[in-house]
């Protein structure tokens, strides 16, 4: 079912996150150390998996598609097969792993693509089904150490919600309080295995010389964006409100869930349910309220209302009409992708030159920079990175030009210096681009002033600057 739900969606073109990523994941098969010769205010897993899906499937936006669908369909069978055992029904086991992964898929725009918030929901899960399964029993010293690990893990993937393991462990600890020595222990396991796999991380970045930059990026610049540049409430209500109709059926389940715990308090699986949900409500409130940040309550949501979902569903006509609601919801959300599906056949390029106006730029760039008149050297965008994919040229600096509204001085000065040391022989400035650099570097804006000239004005206003002679 994940598979089918993934593979209509295979043509659908992805973003500007997602180009990024792909870009990012090229150079450290290269060879390119993260932070140090790649940057991004991103945590390095998400950049890693792209670079192994590049390495195993070819590095595209349909190999990114198939690797997607291949990750979130594991999760949904551990999910299925976890909850059939745990309740000896198969149906509810398939109806919670649709309802938990499923929303993932008809909700996901161009730009939900692969984003770490729904990568990283395997590795919490795995956590999750670890001290579910142990259930009342001990945990086994090696589990303890592998949650501690799991934070690490999940910490690299997105850093907001590593400590969900160490949450989880404590809905354990708490309902075994009357055996203090063996939560005390097993609290002990967990830590020795978050202090190891967490040192093992900070010798790593140390020994690459990139500590200062990751500490930095993670702890202080990712905290500031906020103030760099607020979020409008509009944009949480868009995102909130999309995603509450989308799921409404399966946010339903998990308040009846919520509301029965009163009769069963000492529910493991559910409990632990209810803290992951409310900690990645908290984690999306503190962050940019982009739309794919939704996406993280899938899966916590999900395994609250696949018991009331199951027992709805209980006749065929019922989940019949599930699944009309659940192909509805995939038509609405992708009609212009379906759209273009009509109108250009199954021909990828021409579905994104139809969907993405960054691809449009894209072609017009990568003809001008065919011309055998047109210099030599790299390029650098202000912009949609989706400009820089198979464009003809490369971007060599460390930091790209995607939401640079988010950088504060010391990456504005890092990116600055890289620019004057080694300048591209292109630089495309978006029209938002523009507004930001003329507001945050007015020096770095005389520079390109004296030292490049106006090439063209592409689509979606984005200026295409070369170098001046000499």
């Amino acid at each position: 079912m994940i598979g089918l739900l993934g593979l209509v969606l295979l043509l659908q073109p992805f973003g500007g996150d997602q180009a990024l990523s792909l870009l990012i994941a090229r150079r450290l098969q290269g060879g390119a150390v993260m932070y140090r010769d790649v940057w991004d205010i991103r945590q390095p897993l998400t950049f890693v998996w792209y670079a192994t899906i590049g390495s195993i499937f070819g590095s595209s936006a349909i190999s990114v598609r198939i690797a997607e669908i291949l990750w979130q369909g594991t999760l949904a069978y551990l999910i299925g097969r976890d909850v059939t055992e745990m309740s000896g029904s198969r149906q509810r086991g398939f109806i919670t792993a649709i309802a938990s992964v499923g929303p993932i898929f008809w909700i996901m725009q161009a730009d939900d693509v692969a984003q770490p918030d729904t990568l990283v929901l395997l590795p919490i899960y795995l956590a999750f089904r670890a001290i579910a399964k142990a259930n009342h029993s001990p945990i086994h010293p090696l589990t303890a150490v592998s949650l501690g690990v799991a934070c690490t893990v999940i910490g690299l993937f997105k850093i907001v919600y590593a400590p969900l393991p160490a949450l989880f462990l404590l809905v354990w600890v708490v309902q075994r309080w009357r055996e203090r020595r063996q939560a005390i222990a097993t609290a002990a396991w967990f830590a020795l295995g978050l202090i190891l796999s967490a040192l093992l991380v900070v010798v790593f970045f140390v020994s690459t010389g990139v500590w200062d930059w990751v500490t930095h990026t993670w702890f202080v610049q990712a905290p500031a964006m906020r103030a760099l540049s607020p979020p409008p409430l509009e944009r949480l209500i868009r995102a909130a409100g999309r995603f509450v109709v989308l799921t409404l059926p399966v946010l339903i389940g998990a308040v009846v869930t919520i509301v029965s715990l009163r009769k069963r308090p000492r529910d493991l699986w559910t409990l632990m349910a209810v803290v992951w949900t409310i900690t990645s409500a908290i984690a999306i409130l503190a962050q940019q309220w982009w739309s794919y940040l939704f996406l993280a309550l899938t899966v916590p949501i999900g395994l609250l209302a696949g018991g009331p979902l199951s027992r709805w569903l209980a006749t065929t006509a019922r989940r019949l009409a599930a699944a009309l609601l659940i192909l509805v919801a995939l038509v609405a959300t992708h009609l212009f992708y379906f759209r273009a599906v009509v109108d250009r056949g199954l021909d990828p390029a021409a579905i994104e030159r139809s969907l993405v106006r960054a691809a449009v730029v894209r072609s017009e760039a990568a003809a001008l920079l065919a011309d055998p008149e047109s210099l030599e050297g790299s390029i650098f965008v202000f912009g949609d990175p989706l400009i820089l994919l198979d464009v003809g040229r490369e971007s060599t600096t460390s930091i790209h030009g995607w939401s640079p509204e988010f950088y504060d001085d010391v990456t504005w000065a890092r990116l600055t210096a890289e620019l004057k040391t080694t300048p591209p022989a292109y630089i495309l400035v978006s029209r938002v681009s523009a507004d930001v650099l003329r507001r945050r570097v007015p020096d770095l804006v005389a520079w390109l002033e004296t030292e490049y000239h106006l090439v063209t004005t592409l689509t979606a206003d984005t200026a295409m600057f070369s170098r001046n002679p000499g």
